[in-house]
């Protein structure tokens, strides 16, 4: 337990070069969820008089920055090491990195190898490893059946002795429970909503993302074809591990009049799109807890998708939850076709997301996860 005069002190340690990208400002071409989720993270505990650091990866820049903000950003390793390496504390950029945060708290979200790395030396500095989960394949078998024995041992070793497991939903909590036989802090993302949350002009159906095969934008290829009188518009760009489908969906959607391609679209510019937009149709095969779903529900629009994470959608009329493209098809059409449908969805959705994703609320769970 913490001394509650004194909040804690949190590091956040990251291997993505998109993080670090992100948290020194720069241009990207690519923007994932779990990057995005915790620059918000970041800046909300910073807000709330947390001191904040982040032991990023190595993309050329000083050993050390500080940002405008006061967020203190320590290199680490570029590129992979052997696990040798990464286990002899003397000799690995992450360990050094780490002591020079000399953190409270170490907070690393999406399980891998590289998880039971970071539990471990937070055991031996005598620190607080929190966990933290970025979609439902981190904890369903799916991530698992990826990894050989030895990096498969490490990410079941981070799971089961993190101080604790941040999941983002009931479901994944149920996941953490069955298979690793231990409970989770289900904290929802956060999202500060913008300021105006109610559309004033509605043109089209937009779908958010990036171009890779869990995300099937294909699917909203074959939507638009089969709904000519709707505007669609795919807002997204390339997958670095699957640049060619972008290419591929780019020549097929030259054949569907009604349907735009933005290309990439930095994270802070795609609030215009979902400003006009009528709904948000998600194709995925799986998600986490999406973004996306909080930019359209925070301004009263509808989701149309194909996952639901702990059928919130279903539960609580956010939308619809259309696991078929006929069902798609079907909800789409119909809901485009009744304003007064879409605007009660809408009015349900805003209180939803004030309720439950403000970071006025998320900010109390992390109080109360960070007392430990």
């Amino acid at each position: 337990m913490h001394d509650k005069v004194r909040k804690p002190s949190i590091c956040l340690v990251s291997t993505s070069p998109i993080l670090s990208k992100l948290l020194l400002g720069m241009e990207l071409d690519i923007v994932g969820g779990a990057e995005v989720q915790q620059t918000l993270i970041v800046k909300m505990l910073m807000a709330s008089g947390y001191a904040v650091s982040a032991v990023v990866h190595d993309i050329g820049q000083p050993d050390e920055v500080v940002t405008p903000d006061g967020l203190r950003l320590i290199k680490a390793c570029r590129g992979k090491t052997s696990l040798p390496a990464r286990l002899a504390p003397w000799n690995n950029p992450l360990w050094l990195a780490m002591k020079k945060a000399d953190a409270d708290v170490y907070y690393q979200r999406a399980p891998g190898s590289i998880s039971g790395i970071l539990c471990w030396m937070c055991k031996r500095l005598g620190k607080q490893f929190v966990l933290s989960t970025s979609t439902d394949m981190d904890l369903d078998g799916t991530k698992e059946k990826g990894l050989n024995a030895v990096k498969r041992a490490l990410y079941r070793y981070a799971i089961k002795s993190a101080s604790a497991v941040v999941v983002q939903t009931d479901a994944q909590n149920a996941d953490l429970e069955s298979r690793f036989g231990r409970s989770g802090v289900v904290i929802r993302n956060t999202f500060a909503p913008p300021d105006c949350t109610v559309n004033k002009e509605q043109h089209y159906i937009i779908w958010v993302a990036s171009f890779r095969d869990v995300k099937r934008p294909e699917m909203f290829l074959e939507l638009a074809s089969r709904l000519p009188d709707f505007e669609f518009i795919m807002v997204g760009g390339q997958y670095v591990h699957q640049p060619e489908m972008f290419e591929e969906i780019k020549g097929k959607a030259q054949g569907i009049p009604n349907l735009r391609l933005t290309g990439h679209v930095p994270y802070e510019e795609t609030g215009a799109y979902f400003d006009k937009a009528k709904l948000l149709v998600c194709t995925s095969t799986v998600e986490g807890f999406p973004n996306t779903f909080l930019q359209a529900w925070s301004r009263g629009t509808p989701v149309v998708s194909t996952v639901d994470p702990d059928t919130l959608i279903q539960r609580l009329g956010l939308g619809r939850y259309c696991p078929t493209i006929d069902d798609l098809t079907r909800e789409v059409r119909m809901l485009i076709s009744d304003e007064a449908a879409r605007k009660a969805i809408g009015e349900i959705a805003v209180e939803y997301v004030n309720r439950n994703h403000h970071p006025s609320v998320v900010q109390t769970r992390y109080d109360e996860l960070f007392e430990l």
